[in-house]
Formats: C-alpha cells, sequence, structure tokens
C-alpha cells in the first residue's frame, strides 16, 4: 500500500537539524541567584591551605599516605568498608612494572580517619571497581571480571563477566555501573570491541567507544549506545532512571579539547570515529554531512570546555541541601576542580547549565579522580596526587619522574556543616546501609520509599538477593498510586529481575496508567523481557506512541523495535513520517527501532521512498543518511537507484556508505558499479565516490561472501 504523504523540511534540513544545529552546545548562563562564597579549607586543616569550597561545605582528609597511594577508585560494601583501587608506580604508562592492588580500609582509633589498609587483592591496571550483590567487579584489559568478596585475602579465581573489550590506556574498558533495572552497564573508550559475554552472547562495535548492557552476571550483552571518545569510568543514574556520562576530548582529535557531557538514551550515537587503522585519539577525517558533522550523531548536553572528566556522579541522597541534589558532578583532573552541573528536562532530552564548584585546589600535585558517596551520606573524593599535566609535560628527568602516579594519595570527605541560611546536616553512621540490608523483608519494602537513594538501591538490591518469595509484594507496592514515585521506580527494578506473566500484565497496566518515569522504564523492561513477537504487548506499546511525553514515546519505539512484532514497521514508520515535534532525541528513537527490526523496517522506508511524493523521498534520503545497519547498507543502492533524486540527495547517500563500520566489513563495489553506470553521473556525485574509496581503504572493493 503506498504510504501517505507528510509535511516535513527537506532533507538537508532534517540533517543539519540533527547533527549541526543541535550537536553544537549553546553557551548556557549561570542560574545561580546569587554568587556563592567559597571559603578557603585551610582554616581547620593547614594541608588544606589553598583549597576552596563553597561556604557550608566541610572537607576533612581521611585517607593519605601511607594508607592510600595512588588512589583511582573508591566503593563502599554494604557494612560501610572502603575499598580503594590502587596504580603501581607507572601504572598508566606502557611497560609499566608492578602489580596495582585492591585495598581494604580500616579505621583503627575511631576517630573517622582510615589510618590503616590491607591489601586483600593484586591485579594489571584495573580502571574500576564496583561492589555488588556479595562480588568485587573490576574492568581493564579488554575483560570484566568479579570475584567473591568473601574469597579476597585468599588467592580468589576471577569469573569473568565479559571479554573482547579493545583499547589500551584510559582508552580500555573502564566503567562499571548498575542501574535502576538491575542491568550491569560497561563503558569503554574509541577501539574495536568484540565483546562476549558469559553466556556466549555477542556485541560488536568498531573504531569508536561504547556503553555496553548485560545482566550482572554477563549475559544477554548488547550494545546500548556508541560515538564516545573516551567515556571514562562510570555511567550514572538520576532518580528516574535516565543516563548520563561525560566524554573525555572533543571532536577536533587534540588531547584534553574538553569534555561532553551526555544523556545517554539507548541506541544514541555520539558521532565519534577513529580513522582506519588508527589508534590513540585520532579522530575520522572524512564527514558525511553538512558542516562536517556525521548524521544522526546526538547532541551533547553541554560542552564544557579544556579539561578531562575523570568519571561521573550525581548525589540523591539527603545530607547536602536540596541545591546540591541532582546535579551532575565530575573531577576535572586538568583544571583540578570538581564541577556540577544541573540539567532540567527538554522534550525526550534535556539542557545543562553550569551550577558550581563543590571543590578546587591550585595545590600542584592535586588530582581529583572520582566522586562517590558513602554510608553516611558523605561525599568522597579521591585524589591521585601527581603533578602529571600531559599538555605541557617535556622531556626533562622531573618530567619523566612526574609522568605515572607518584608515592602519595589522599581521600576527602565532604559534608555539609551548615550557613546562616541553612542548617548543618551531620552525616549519617557508617553503618546506615548494613541497617538496611539487614531489615525484615516488610521493612524493606518501606525502605524503597526512603529519601535517601543509597538506601532505597540497598533495599533493592537485597530484596533480589532474597528472591521471588518478595514478588507478589513488589507488584502490589508498584500498581499503588499512593506510594512514592521513586518507591515505585525502585519496586519495578527489583520485580524485573523475577519476570514472568504476571511482572508483564502488572508492568502493561503501568505502561497505559501510571506517572512518565514509570511509564517510560515499564516500556523498556518490556522491550527487554517480552517474547519476540508479542502481540499483546505490542499493542501495549502502540496505545503511547503519540503519548504527550517524548521520552515515553522514544522508550515505546524502541521497545517495539525490539520486539518485531508483526505491524511494527507500519506503526513505527508512519509515526516517523508524521512527526513533528523537531525533536532529535525522538526521531532518533524512532529511527534506531525501525533499523532493529531489520529487513522489514529498511523496506517499508523504502517504500515510502518510492511513494512518488517529493517530501517523503526527501525525508527517507535523510533518514538513510543516519543509518548504521547492514540491513540498511543492503538498501543503499536500491534508494540510489530512484530516478528523481537530486544530486546533492546522491552524494549525501554515497557519502553515507562510510558510516558502516561492521563485521565482516561491506564492500565498496555497489558504489564502484554506480559510478561506472553508462548513463555517467555529475561531477560532484564522482568527486564524493572518490572521496570515499579514498578514505576508507578498509573497506573491499568487491561483495566479500
Amino acid at each position: 500500500m503506498t504510504p501517505p504523504s507528510f509535511r516535513a523540511v527537506a532533507v538537508l534540513g532534517f540533517v543539519v537539524m540533527l547533527s549541526s544545529a543541535l550537536a553544537r552546545a549553546q553557551p548556557l548562563a549561570k542560574p545561580a541567584p546569587k554568587a556563592i562564597k567559597s571559603v578557603d579549607q585551610g582554616g581547620s586543616d593547614s594541608r588544606l591551605k589553598g583549597y576552596f569550597a563553597p561556604e557550608g561545605v566541610k572537607v576533612e582528609i581521611v585517607a593519605e599516605a601511607p594508607a592510600v597511594v595512588n588512589p583511582v577508585a573508591l566503593a563502599f560494601a554494604d557494612d560501610g568498608t572502603p575499598y580503594v583501587l590502587e596504580w603501581s608506580a607507572g601504572s598508566s604508562l606502557p611497560g609499566k612494572k608492578g602489580k596495582d592492588v585492591v585495598k581494604v580500609l580500616e579505621d583503627t582509633k575511631g576517630k573517622g580517619v582510615f589510618d590503616q589498609a590491607k591489601v586483600v587483592l593484586e591485579e594489571d591496571m584495573p580502571s574500576s571497581l564496583l561492589l555488588l550483590d556479595g562480588w568485587l567487579y573490576l574492568c581493564g584489559r579488554g575483560t570484566v571480571r568479579r570475584y567473591r568478596l568473601s574469597a579476597l585475602g585468599r588467592r580468589p579465581k576471577a569469573e569473568i563477566v565479559a571479554r573482547g573489550f579493545g583499547g589500551e590506556g584510559h582508552h580500555q574498558v573502564s566503567g562499571l555501573a548498575i542501574g535502576n533495572d538491575g542491568w550491569l552497564y560497561i563503558s569503554t573508550g574509541s577501539a574495536d570491541n568484540h565483546v562476549e559475554g558469559s553466556d556466549g552472547s555477542r556485541a560488536t562495535v568498531l573504531r569508536t567507544g561504547s556503553i555496553f548492557r548485560c545482566r550482572p552476571d554477563g549475559s544477554r550483552l548488547h550494545v546500548f549506545a556508541l560515538g564516545f571518545c573516551n567515556p571514562y569510568r562510570d555511567l550514572v543514574f538520576d532518580v528516574f532512571g535516565n543516563r548520563f556520562h561525560a566524554d573525555n576530548d572533543g571532536p577536533d582529535g587534540e588531547r584534553f579539547a574538553g569534555c561532553r557531557l551526555l544523556h545517554v538514551a539507548e541506541g544514541c550515537d555520539f558521532g565519534w570515529r577513529h580513522r582506519p587503522g588508527a589508534r590513540g585519539r585520532q579522530a575520522d577525517p572524512f564527514r558525511t554531512a553538512v558542516n562536517g558533522e556525521l548524521p544522526g550523531k546526538m547532541p551533547p548536553l553541554l560542552n564544557t570546555g579544556r579539561g578531562a572528566a575523570s568519571g561521573l556522579f550525581i548525589y540523591n541522597d539527603t545530607r547536602f541541601p536540596e541545591n546540591y541534589r541532582g546535579l551532575l558532578y565530575y573531577p576535572d583532573v586538568v583544571r583540578k576542580s570538581i564541577r556540577a552541573y544541573r540539567v532540567d528536562p527538554k522534550g525526550a532530552s534535556f539542557t545543562a547549565a553550569k551550577e558550581l564548584i563543590l571543590l578546587k585546589s591550585e595545590d600542584p600535585p592535586f588530582r581529583p579522580c572520582q566522586v562517590t558517596v558513602g554510608p553516611d551520606g558523605a561525599m568522597y573524593i579521591v585524589d591521585l596526587r601527581t603533578n602529571l599535566d600531559r599538555r605541557d609535560a617535556g622531556p626533562t628527568k622531573e618530567d619523566r619522574r612526574d609522568a605515572g602516579p607518584t608515592k602519595r594519595g589522599r581521600i576527602y570527605r565532604l559534608s555539609w556543616a551548615g550557613t546562616k541560611e541553612q542548617a548543618a546536616l551531620p552525616p549519617r553512621p557508617s553503618d546506615s546501609w548494613l541497617k538496611v540490608i539487614r531489615q525484615s523483608d516488610d521493612d524493606l519494602l518501606k525502605s524503597l520509599g526512603s529519601e535517601d537513594a543509597s538506601d532505597r538501591a540497598r533495599a533493592q538490591r537485597e530484596l533480589v538477593r532474597r528472591g521471588e518469595r518478595n514478588r507478589a509484594a513488589l507488584l502490589k507496592l508498584l500498581r499503588d498510586g499512593e506510594q512514592p514515585l521513586t518507591a515505585r521506580l525502585a519496586a519495578l527494578g527489583a520485580a524485573e529481575e523475577f519476570w514472568n506473566q504476571d511482572v508483564q500484565k502488572t508492568f502493561q497496566q503501568v505502561l497505559a496508567d501510571a506517572e512518565d518515569p514509570l511509564r517510560c522504564r515499564a516500556a523498556e523492561a518490556l522491550g527487554l523481557n517480552a517474547a519476540r513477537g508479542d502481540a499483546g504487548v505490542h499493542d501495549s506499546l502502540l496505545r503511547v506512541l503519540n503519548a504527550n511525553s517524548l521520552s515515553l514515546r522514544r522508550a515505546a519505539a524502541l521497545a517495539m523495535g525490539r520486539l518485531a512484532a508483526p505491524g511494527a514497521a507500519d506503526a513505527l514508520v508512519n509515526t516517523l513520517a508524521f512527526d513533528e515535534s523537531g525533536d532529535a532525541y525522538l526521531r532518533d528513537g524512532l529511527l534506531r527501532a525501525i533499523e532493529a527490526l531489520g529487513k522489514p523496517g529498511i523496506e517499508r522506508l523504502l517504500a515510502l521512498a518510492e511513494s512518488g511524493v517529493k517530501k517523503d523521498t526527501d525525508h527517507v534520503v535523510g533518514f538513510f543518511a543516519a543509518l548504521r545497519s547492514r540491513p540498511a547498507y543492503e538498501g543503499l543502492p536500491e534508494l540510489l537507484r530512484y530516478p528523481h533524486l537530486t544530486v546533492a540527495q546522491r552524494v549525501l547517500l554515497i557519502r553515507s556508505f562510510g558510516n558502516y563500520l561492521l563485521d565482516p566489513p561491506i564492500s565498496l563495489d555497489p558504489i564502484v558499479k554506480y559510478l561506472a553506470s553508462p548513463a555517467g553521473q555529475p561531477e560532484e556525485v564522482k568527486r564524493a565516490g572518490a572521496e570515499l574509496l579514498a578514505s576508507r581503504p578498509d573497506m573491499p572493493r568487491k561483495p566479500g561472501k
């Protein structure tokens, strides 16, 4: 059946909307209504002279050498025990000697200072650690692996969660995070990643950084998002389950060119690619659209300027005032500061603005490399303490001496001491999380409504650990509209791990009638867990495909793409065709959902192009320029043969062949045949083909088998 026409802008306008106009973060004014007074912390501790924090924030040194030496990551166990990851001297450099270690810190004097440490594990250059359900997770050297906490200190055996990550140094696999949905999110820098999960599930992403998602044991592994340069450390989540990351280095290929704050929705591509055969931070010089940007590249929330983020953190507990909660905090190792940004919803994504500097110092060794929360509700900052600044490093002996970790290190605790306007909020006891996980089942369900996000997370994981006996109670809480939204979100995340028909039915009910954040998470869960082709779930998702919430529309579309039920291609293509929201994230979600359908989705797009209506054809050309999958590549020659394409459209489609980084690689033989056709091609088309052939030496010119 001939698809209907629709109002749309021309293809180049659409490409500009997706990539050029929105990809450049707009300057944003500082929102603070009044200046925040910055106070030198040296008044209470001479070691902190020259360290500045906002008035009301108390900074304390709670560990330093020799208890911690070259610390790069910190995590607290449920019982409050701090585990710290330390790099040996030269660990970040090729050919370094010595093992890296994981230590347990102790406060032997009861003064709130970790004065002693015990090595419990030796490892080789791990980048991050995660404590989850009695396991210690580490990543680096191409794998994610985990150890039983109970076996640490006794030569524990590693269990491989996932393997096959590429990259090296700071571009290796470096981030581990558990979401409200119970899935493990793994961040890795730009490289060729041929990743395999523990159950044999596989996912391949070439010449770019990615976030992969799997179950905590490594099963059901798949790509969540891509197009990063160096998303160092962990993906983070707000109270509604929205995901954010900080990506180092700008798209011009220069070191420390800056940092992008990103809203990381499923399926997003943020545009970074390596040149064929390149290593390190070299970006792809071959660009395929207007203003040198990749079609389909999603816009950053903010370009934060020259510097280097070492992770990201969101504070969602109650031991700091409201204006410190929900901000994106990142330690900037170049600008020697902890910077914070506020994000506000906008369409299917967010906007961001600079909010405050939490901590800053010109102390030469100050190198903040992580921010996290403790069971006491305080913020903890890990300081590697090295003079390294690679922008200014030179060839002298002193430079080489400081080209890696030294024998120093600190951990700071930040708490709220109060001001005249805002009363003090003393830290909680260090066993607060332990008290939560020791609660009865009924009390754990109540703790899902705690005001402290870290308590909610512990209650949720403990309910999961105790098994299916709490499934019915979790579903009852989820259906109860009188419960706090955050409690229902936590119940939804726990219930997802006990999937059966009762869970599926309840999630469909939530999708039909609940607050939008709950509906978004329910749609995601249905797409991940319902049987492929389930007509009932498809119908439930179809009913919200035109909801008022653009985020919900996006989540529903992606879930429909995963399920691939009969009728999904027609529904998704028609929705994309009639979309007039102008929202880049929504259109991207619809396009990725169609792409997930494989050949049926691509054929439906091609049918739209052949409707005989110019506006339909224009839009389909723009959509194809942003596609990445093998079925889309196979459909490109058919679209190129369409007789009414303009010269500009043919150029755009030819250049888009460079988007397809697949294993096995695609062939450029269709382009060679197209350019050599008897009818001939305009000079602009020939030039685009020549540029493509020259810039993709890694792609065969003849079809592969």
